[in-house]
């Protein structure tokens, strides 16, 4: 057979296939599922309201994309580039986004529950009203990327970097932080209920009245961290840093402090009924009256002298 019928000699290589270029094309609620389209170029394509469920899209370039509303449910945009794309209102549920470029990308309303954006880039990204539950977030970076009210239930971001992360009523309860970076984040009001931030870094962060109830910070640094007004019954803050954290007036009962250091804490009018402070560091902590009601026997005989409820 010659080679002029386009059949591959022996010993030669296969030509790779043509990678399509759809830039800046005007697709518009067009329906691509399950279209091989991997390394395919969509630069400033418009897709608003388009249907590429199970599509075959990694590697491809999507940078300034418009995909608001439309419907990417288990395709695979693994190592794509999605930087400034527009995934408003969008539903990404199951798809793989794992090494993608989401820098700046616009997901607010965007539903990516049971999705895969481990090791992704969300650094400034919009993920205002999100829906991420039960998504694995692992080794992403979503540094100063806006957070306000998302609902990342049971999401795991172990390893994440959130560094900076902003946004009110974020919902974590049940998800997965340990060892994840939350330098100076700005999570007021957050729903941290049952979640894990075992050797997470805090320093710095706004918690301020957030609920953490059942909450592992166990060998957690939350150096000079706003966690006033926090509800954290049976909390662990085991060997946890807190020095100059701000607890005042938190609802702590039952939370352990074991080994922790809370050396210039402020404990103003905290309740610590039934807590553990065995073996925790005091000093010039500020206790004046938190309530110690039921405190161990164990625990540093510094309390009695700095505050003004009886242990």
């Amino acid at each position: 057979m010659s080679a002029s019928d386009g059949s591959v000699k022996e010993g030669q290589k296969s030509p790779e296939p043509q990678r399509a270029n759809l830039q800046g094309a005007n697709l518009q609620r067009v329906n691509l599922s399950n279209a091989k389209l991997n390394g395919a170029s969509f630069v400033g394509a418009n897709l608003s309201g388009a249907t590429l469920m199970k599509t075959e899209l990694a590697g491809a370039n999507l940078e300034r994309a418009n995909l608001s509303g439309a419907n990417l449910s288990e395709s695979n945009l693994s190592g794509a580039n999605l930087q400034s794309i527009n995934l408003a209102g969008a539903t990404l549920t199951k798809a793989n986004l794992s090494r993608a470029n989401l820098h700046k990308a616009e997901l607010s309303h965007c539903n990516l529950s049971e999705s895969n954006l481990s090791e992704a880039n969300l650094i400034e990204a919009n993920l205002t009203e999100a829906t991420l539950v039960k998504v694995t977030v692992q080794a992403a970076n979503l540094s100063r990327a806006i957070l306000t009210r998302a609902h990342l239930t049971e999401t795991n971001l172990q390893l994440a970097d959130l560094s900076e992360v902003k946004g009110e009523e974020v919902e974590l309860s049940g998800a997965n932080l340990s060892q994840s970076n939350l330098l100076k984040a700005h999570l007021p009001n957050a729903r941290l209920t049952g979640a894990n931030l075992t050797k997470s870094v805090l320093s710095e962060a706004n918690l301020h009245k957030a609920e953490a109830a059942g909450a592992q910070f166990d060998e957690a640094d939350l150096t000079n961290a706003n966690l006033a007004e926090l509800n954290g019954a049976k909390a662990s803050f085991q060997r946890a840093k807190l020095g100059g954290a701000k607890l005042t007036s938190s609802n702590l009962p039952e939370t352990t402090f074991s080994l922790a250091d809370l050396k210039g804490a402020h404990l103003q009018h905290c309740n610590l009924e039934g807590a553990d402070l065995n073996d925790a560091v005091l000093d010039k902590a500020d206790l004046k009256e938190a309530n110690l009601k039921n405190v161990p026997r164990r625990a540093p005989a510094l309390l009695i002298a700095t505050c003004r409820t009886p242990i």
